[in-house]
């Protein structure tokens, strides 16, 4: 009865020293996948990250700028994890962050999708 007993609480004890090793592992996978928006440059220019709130955005009514070159392409993503929708506020707020962070300070051709905002990173002149 005791060797059983013994058996059971070594069963016990690995048990949660994995459950405890694998959480750290886990945390950090699914911060991953909470993003809230991405960044990805299409140029060979490099340029040091920029104040998200000198970034500007250029909506569908909006005229575009006349001069510019695009950097990139960048989205923020319409839902969080559980489906709620987020406000516009907080998706424009997103596409400044992602673009000011490839050194853009621009933001034209903004289509709002089924899960993600996009639009073109831009440099102005």
């Amino acid at each position: 009865m005791i060797v059983r007993n013994k058996t059971a609480i070594k069963a016990s004890g690995l048990l949660i020293a994995l459950s405890v090793a694998l959480s750290g592992c886990s945390t950090a996978d699914v911060k991953n996948l909470v993003s809230d928006g991405n960044a990805m440059s299409t140029t060979q220019i490099k340029s040091a990250s920029t104040n998200p709130q000198n970034v500007k955005l250029f909506y569908a009514g909006n005229k575009n700028p006349k001069y510019y070159t695009v950097v990139g392409r960048v989205s923020a993503e319409n839902y969080n994890i559980v489906g709620i929708e987020h406000a516009q506020s907080s998706v424009a707020e997103e596409l400044k962050k992602q673009a000011a962070s490839i050194g853009a300070n621009g933001v034209i051709n903004i289509t709002q999708g089924l899960a993600q905002t996009t639009g073109d990173a831009i440099l102005l002149r």
